[in-house]
């Protein structure tokens, strides 16, 4: 028995899909999202059972982590803890310049919170894994209404973030 799924797209047209295609289009709308900078995909999933829940909480928990070391400016331990592909395409000193022109003008966090997230296995010029692509609402004293995307990946068995962008 296949089951049906409802998927909420950005002109609000609704499709009914089984499971198969369900994923094959979230995974293409998350994708697309990243590349053109779409912030809102809504879908409705079948309930998450315990591995997919622990796999979330895990991801969930290492990008947690990792932000509130970018929070307390300990870029380079937040270099340090990212993982190996994050590592390869930035140094350290590269990652710490470019973090703190970015973060420097918003001024404190205020607020944060999830807004959603999402697991793939494939994201553009990166090598296939496991991600989860997580985003987050955030408030910071010189900038309201900024969406975080943070995303982990599994490297060497453990959750390491291996992607940040603000806008």
């Amino acid at each position: 028995m296949t089951e049906a799924f409802v998927i909420e797209i950005f002109e609000l047209r609704i499709l009914t899909l089984s499971g198969v295609e369900m994923n094959k289009l979230v995974n293409s709308l998350v994708i697309l999202g990243l590349i053109f900078g779409a912030s809102t995909v809504v879908a409705a999933a079948p309930k998450a059972d315990s591995k997919t829940e622990a796999r979330d909480s895990l991801a969930l928990a290492s990008a947690n982590s990792w932000m509130a070391l970018v929070d307390k400016k300990q870029y380079k331990q937040s270099w340090e803890e990212a993982a190996g592909f994050f590592k390869s395409k930035v140094s350290s000193r590269e990652w710490e310049q470019t973090v703190e022109a970015v973060r420097s003008p918003f001024g404190a966090l205020v607020s944060r919170k999830l807004k959603s997230k999402t697991y793939t296995k494939a994201l553009p010029g990166a090598p296939e894994g496991e991600y989860v692509v997580i985003q987050y609402e955030a408030q910071y004293k010189n900038r309201k209404n900024v969406t975080e995307t943070v995303t982990p990946m599994l490297d060497e068995s453990v959750w390491r973030v291996s992607g940040y962008f603000a806008k």
